[in-house]
C-alpha cells in the first residue's frame, strides 16, 4: 500500500492465512505508486520527494533497501520489466531513467531518457526490450537493448499534443495513444529490433 502519509507498506500471508506486516518503506513525501517485480522479488516506489527506492526480498523473507533513483523533480511512476532485471521511473523533470539488476543483486543505471518537458508515462514493451516514455512536449520515445546490455534510442514518434500515456503491441511493430476527447491513435513503427 501507498499513502500520503509519505510510508509504502508490505505485508505478506502467513501459513495460516492471516497477514502480517513485513515492512515499511519511507519516503520524505508522499508516495505516487508502488509496483512489484513479476517475480515478486523486488518492490520499487514513486515519490513526490524526486526519488524512486527499490526494494529487494533477501532469502530470509526480509526486505533491504538496494537502491534510491533520483530525480530533479516528482517521479510520477516506476515500474518493473516483465522478466523483473530492469525498471524505469518517469519524472516531471523530464526525463524516464533505466536501471538494471546485477549479478550481485545491486541496481545501476543504464540509460536516461530526455524529453523537452514532463513525463506522463514510462513502460516496458510485453518482452521487456523496449521501453516507450511520453512527455507532454508532444513526443513519445522509444529506447531499445542491445545486445551489449546498453540502452538505444529507437523511434521518436510526434504527437499533436499531449498524450497520456502510449503502450506498445506485443510484437513492438504498433504504438497506440489516447487522446483527449476521446481520440485513440495507432502508429505503425519502422525500426529495427
Amino acid at each position: 500500500t501507498v499513502s500520503f502519509d509519505c510510508v509504502a507498506k508490505i505485508y505478506g500471508q502467513k501459513t495460516d492465512g492471516s497477514w502480517e506486516e513485513e515492512i515499511i518503506i519511507s519516503h520524505v513525501a508522499w508516495i505516487n505508486s508502488a509496483s512489484f517485480s513479476a517475480n515478486g522479488r523486488h518492490l520499487v516506489t514513486a515519490s513526490v520527494d524526486s526519488t524512486a527506492k527499490i526494494y529487494s526480498r533477501r532469502d530470509s523473507g526480509s526486505w533491504e533497501e538496494k537502491c534510491i533513483i533520483s530525480h530533479n523533480y516528482n517521479v510520477i511512476s516506476a515500474t518493473f520489466s516483465p522478466d523483473s532485471r530492469h525498471a524505469v521511473t518517469a519524472s516531471n523533470d523530464g526525463t524516464a531513467k533505466i536501471y538494471g539488476l546485477k549479478t550481485d543483486g545491486s541496481w545501476i543505471e543504464k540509460a536516461i531518457i530526455s524529453h523537452k518537458s514532463s513525463l506522463k508515462s514510462a513502460n516496458f514493451s510485453d518482452d521487456g526490450c523496449l521501453v516507450v516514455t511520453t512527455g507532454t512536449d508532444g513526443t513519445a520515445k522509444i529506447y531499445g537493448q542491445t545486445k551489449n546490455g546498453s540502452w538505444v534510442e529507437k523511434a521518436v514518434v510526434p504527437h499533436e499534443g499531449a498524450a497520456e500515456s502510449t503502450a506498445l503491441s506485443t510484437n513492438g511493430h504498433h504504438l497506440v495513444s489516447p487522446f483527449p476527447h476521446n481520440e485513440l491513435r495507432m502508429y505503425k513503427l519502422s525500426m529495427n529490433r
